[in-house]
């Protein structure tokens, strides 16, 4: 096995274990419950390991809604890491935001072609 091949199967495997070990063992770090984006009027749904998003976001020139439910992580960093899409719903869609959980609510940054907007979901009283 050559060199640079054996490197990124450690990587990869290690980078496996970590995900893997840390969505099993911990529970999850933002509690479970409703937040609101009074801004945009979209919705963050949070259960354990689960969020569904009740989102806004454009296609063909107007916004249309979706809802998706997807697994998550809150890494380190704060940075929610998501999973459970397939992959050309992942890449027209879903890769467009970053989420962030500041401790009190959840941080979106959306990147779209010719416009970047961050929205703030609080939670709901």
């Amino acid at each position: 096995m050559n060199e640079a091949f054996r490197s990124l199967f450690l990587c990869i495997v290690a980078l496996s274990f970590l995900i893997f070990s840390g969505c099993a063992s911990r529970p999850s770090p933002i509690p479970n419950g409703a937040y609101y984006s009074s801004s945009t009027h979209e919705r963050v749904t949070v259960t354990p390991f689960q969020l569904t998003l009740d989102l806004r976001v454009p296609h063909e020139g107007s916004k249309v809604r979706l809802t998706k439910v997807c697994n998550y992580t809150v890494l380190p960093d704060s940075r929610i890491w998501t999973s459970g899409y397939g992959s050309a719903e992942y890449s027209s869609t879903y890769s467009h935001f970053d989420w962030y959980w500041t401790g009190s609510h959840i941080v979106c940054h959306a990147h779209f072609p010719m416009r970047t907007e961050t929205v703030h979901f609080l939670p709901e009283l």
